[in-house]
């Protein structure tokens, strides 16, 4: 993970998925690399994360995750997507997208 300075440089520079220059979550920094390492994320031998996204719950249980590396970049429109079907508590389809029927 990046430092709190590179997160920041992010978001007043709108390099932020889809020029994001305000969020509504907060990002954090790991440059102890604990939670890269408890999340399995960490190439210990690098010293390098892995590019992880995990969709947690309220409750603090992982309901979703994906692990690239760095060399392959994230699809936020199916982030958003993963999210949108996880607060319908319904079954989606095979390339559902917001708005469409359920299982």
């Amino acid at each position: 993970m990046d430092s709190w300075f590179a997160n920041k440089a992010w978001v007043e520079s709108g390099t932020l998925a889809g020029g994001i220059k305000k969020l509504d979550y907060a990002l954090l920094s790991d440059l102890s690399k604990n939670i890269a390492r408890d999340y399995g994320v960490l190439n210990e031998t690098t010293g390098f994360a892995m590019r992880g996204t995990f969709l947690i719950d309220p409750n603090g249980v992982v309901q979703a995750y994906s692990v690239n590396p760095a060399a392959l970049g994230r699809d936020v429109d199916a982030i958003l997507r993963d999210l949108a079907a996880l607060s319908l508590g319904k079954p989606c389809p095979v390339n559902w997208k917001p708005g469409k029927p359920t299982l």
